[in-house]
């Protein structure tokens, strides 16, 4: 039916002049249109009858097959073509460029049939630019959040109010050029949305350096096909286009596809996806006309349509360097960090952990600490920017402990009695194991806990397995109490260590119960575990041998298995595929292989950890995999078999 902000198809054919009275009386109140006096409002009353007219003859054609859009009415209904174009000033006033970017190199990957960003987690809602030329800051800083929120998993809403005042090189309202914003935010940082909102006009710059949330490292310009833009899109995210945006004026949903739409740009966007409809391929495009305009804001435009609209003629993306905030510090940028940040990150980091100290020399002590393990951090992390190691470390639960205090809370197997059983161990298929494997997709691996301030990470090692192989047993993924474990398993010694063929021995005689039955304390109690309650049981156990090629087996044959490693050095690993030749100290920590792969031609481990998700990548790390058994990942498997 027909409704303020959609006109839609042959409903509006009939329109009578009671009609269009009623229409034009919404779309005043709707947009707030309050004209400057008489004359002027029956002026646009008539543009706005005119641009009806357009609307139901495009319509009209919808409505018979020949056309894949239609229109509708929206807040430039009462603007003349002409009129709406003069608004559409993408790069009107803007300053010739200063330098070149690097080009994009085709990935040599077989793009998926279809990409969308939205539901992937890496655009930020519709935002409305209003009446002001700055599609350019838009464009800009979408393809800026999708980039971010695919480096670090987290979605920011970045500041085009900052790039209005502050980037002079654009002009604000006037235009702009995506590329000269990405220079900007190169060189000077981006606030968040929330710290320095938009106005729509243009102000005085009111940025503030210890507010920058993100730079950029660089950019890079795509070739002018629709090929290179396919592969940008698939394989690094929102890309920032400019297009020629005269034909958009009354869009309201399906596939634009107008082979009159010029090769001249003359507006700002992000492609978000792409896709197939009815078998016509298009492009999501995300605008800043808000959500009254188009489809919820986007637009499905033509795709390999000869370039329709110049959508591949202007594209470019940045590559983001992350800011150091409290879960994650990352590349250069931190290397000047001066002693008001420092304490703004400790503010941040005590909150974020809940950290309350006995006392103001106990706090100070914690705080020197904490600065201590900041510029370790950023040592390192200059090295990673600079392509030198291939993970990056993190302010983690554990910044403000020594190296040698981290040591000593892992206590994996410090007070555990011995094994007394025989050992069954591993058969070594005969056949291929695949190339990589993940358990988590595929629903064999809860989410991640944190063992709190206990040294129990053995009994969540030895859950996690069970967990495991209960779930591909039975297909159903149930949470089992670590806490059933702690109480009950007097082979192990709860907060003070354990090992997990222990914890097996244990739910091979009696069961465990689900972790709702028997939540978690972080600390030890009387057993309370009843055999009416009992979740999972497993017929017994099998170690694996002590090498990766035997583990990989067990991981790519039968599921998660739970393994002894040296943490030492991973205090406060933040992502990345950690690699470090020293971890081959002793093995003081549990935790759950839960598959592996192959980044950037680097082979890993896939490694899920108790220590809550505000460790390593949400609670989970990548290990280097093939590297003479590093931190002795293989030394000591094991894995327990469902009953």
């Amino acid at each position: 039916m027909m409704r303020f902000v959609i006109v839609f198809v042959s409903i509006v054919l009939a329109v009578n002049a009671a009609s269009v009275k009623e229409l034009w009386t919404e779309f005043k109140q709707q947009h707030g249109r309050d004209y400057r006096n008489l004359r002027e409002e029956q002026h646009r009353f008539s543009v706005f009858q005119n641009n009806l007219r357009v609307i139901q003859e495009q319509n009209q054609k919808y409505d018979n097959g020949e056309s894949t859009y239609f229109f509708g009415i929206n807040q430039f209904a009462d603007m003349t073509p002409a009129e709406f174009k003069f608004m559409l000033n993408y790069s009107a006033s803007v300053k010739p460029p200063t330098r070149s970017a690097a080009v994009h190199k085709m990935s040599g990957l077989q793009a998926p049939e279809s990409v969308n960003w939205v539901q992937k987690g890496a655009v930020t809602p519709v935002k409305s630019q209003e009446q002001c030329g700055s599609c350019w800051s838009f464009s800009a800083v979408g393809s800026l959040e999708g980039a971010y929120a695919v480096a670090t998993g987290q979605l920011v809403s970045f500041s085009e109010q900052n790039l209005i005042d502050c980037d002079t090189v654009d002009a604000g309202c006037d235009g702009g050029v995506m590329q000269y914003a990405f220079d900007f935010v190169q060189q000077n940082g981006i606030e968040r949305q929330d710290d320095y909102p938009y106005q729509g006009v243009r102000g005085q710059c009111q940025m503030r350096t210890d507010k920058v949330a993100t730079r950029l490292s660089t950019y890079i310009n795509i070739p002018q096909n629709e090929n290179a833009l396919l592969d940008a899109v698939a394989n690094h995210g929102p890309v920032a286009v400019a297009v020629d945006a005269d034909g958009y004026q009354y869009y309201a949903g399906g596939l634009y596809d107008d082979p009159s739409c010029k090769q001249e740009y003359n507006h700002g966007v992000v492609v978000v996806g792409y896709g197939t409809e009815n078998g016509n391929a298009y492009w999501l495009v995300k605008n800043s006309w808000g959500t009254g305009w188009g489809d919820g804001g986007y637009i499905k435009m033509a795709r390999d349509k000869n370039n329709q609209c110049s959508i591949s003629t202007d594209a470019s993306y940045p590559v983001v360097k992350i800011i150091m905030r409290v879960l994650v510090i990352l590349a250069s940028v931190v290397l000047a960090i001066n002693a008001a940040t420092d304490r703004e990150l400790w503010t941040e980091f005590k909150q974020n952990f809940g950290r309350e100290y006995r006392n103001l020399r106990e706090e100070q002590l914690r705080f020197s600490v904490f600065q201590n393990n900041l510029r370790n951090i950023e040592e390192h992390n200059e090295k990673y920017d600079s392509g030198e190691e291939s993970y990056y470390l993190a302010v983690t639960p554990f910044t403000d402990l020594t190296t040698e205090e981290f040591q000593n809370m892992l206590n994996f197997s410090a007070a555990a009695k011995p094994v007394l059983e025989p050992i069954a161990y591993h058969t070594v298929s005969l056949g291929s194991t695949p190339s990589s494997i993940n358990w988590v997709s595929k629903k064999l691996v809860t989410g991640v806990k944190n063992q709190g301030q206990c040294g129990s990470c053995w009994s969540f090692s030895a859950t996690g397995a069970v967990e495991g192989a209960h779930a591909k047993k039975t297909g159903e993924l149930v949470s089992l109490s670590e806490q059933n474990l702690m109480d009950c398993d007097t082979a192990d010694a709860a907060c003070n260590g354990g090992d997990m063929t222990n914890a097996f021995n244990y739910i091979a005689k009696h069961g465990i119960e689900s972790e709702a039955n028997y939540p978690y304390k972080a600390k030890q109690s009387a057993c309370k575990f009843s055999s009416s309650k009992v979740a999972a049981k497993i017929s017994g156990y099998k170690r694996v041998a002590a090498s990766e090629t035997a583990l990989r087996d067990a991981v790519g044959n039968i599921g998660p298995i739970a393994v002894g490693i040296s943490a030492d050095k991973i205090q406060n690993y933040g992502g990345g595929v950690f690699d470090n030749k020293a971890c081959n100290g002793e093995i003081n920590h549990g935790v759950l292989v839960v598959g592996y792969g192959n980044a950037d031609g680097k082979d890993y481990w896939l490694v899920k950890n108790s220590w809550g998700t505000g460790w390593g990548e949400k609670g989970y790390f990548r290990l280097v995999r093939n590297k003479s058994n590093q931190c002795h990942i293989a030394s000591e498997g094991s894995y327990p078999i469902a009953a």
